[in-house]
């Protein structure tokens, strides 16, 4: 945890928003591991809408699997699923990009 709250301290002074929210899911995932539905949470919840203002897709998935985790530890199964849900989409959307961009190269070469 120590070394997450430094590298997440270092990131804030180089204001380097991605590698913030990367940041945010680590120590998050750490209070999920710990039982602190809350802190978790509030972590997660950091790296969401941050991902989201900078358009970091793999963040904004791995934040709603963050919360899904969260939601199923406090019995909110409803808010899990829809997390879930969230992240499913993110993950397809990386995929059509990646699939998108390697049909492009291959016709280019």
């Amino acid at each position: 945890m120590e070394n997450y709250r430094k590298a997440l301290q270092s990131f804030e002074q180089l204001s380097d928003k991605k590698s913030i929210c990367a940041g945010y899911i680590n120590i998050g995932s750490i209070y999920i591991r710990l039982g602190k539905a809350k802190e978790a949470r509030e972590y997660l919840e950091k790296s969401l809408a941050l991902s989201l203002s900078v358009g970091a897709k793999e963040r904004i998935k791995e934040s709603y699997l963050g919360l899904m985790e969260v939601d199923s530890m406090t019995g909110n199964y409803k808010g899990a699923l829809e997390n879930y849900k969230m992240s499913v989409r993110y993950r397809d959307s990386l995929v059509n990009e990646d699939n998108t961009r390697k049909t492009v190269q291959a016709q280019i070469v």
